[in-house]
């Protein structure tokens, strides 16, 4: 089955250069950085600082990938939350399903 050329099946970007840019730079990966991030979150409900750290890469490839994934229904907001190392609260996020 092929998959939607159209956000979230691709990397989406905002209205700069720079933003677009780096959509078509991860989108090669991005199917595979979701599936890993959605594998995390199969075994335990984790924040995105969390599944960055799990997966040693970076908090800006993983958060896109979870917003794809919450756009999908494939993960869900657990309700939870727990403190980021920025000091603030994160979403606590499992798998739907």
């Amino acid at each position: 089955m092929q998959g939607n050329l159209f956000y979230p099946d691709v990397p989406g970007w905002q209205k700069t250069d720079t933003s677009k840019t780096a959509a078509e730079e991860i989108a090669p990966t991005a199917k595979t950085v979701r599936a890993l991030v959605l594998h995390q979150l199969k075994q335990q409900s984790l924040t995105t600082y969390e599944l960055a750290d799990r997966l040693n890469l970076p908090y800006h490839t993983v958060q896109p990938r979870t917003s794809e994934l919450r756009a999908t229904n494939q993960i869900v907001d657990s309700g939870d939350r727990r403190m980021n190392p920025t000091g603030k609260q994160g979403i606590v996020w499992i798998a739907h399903g």
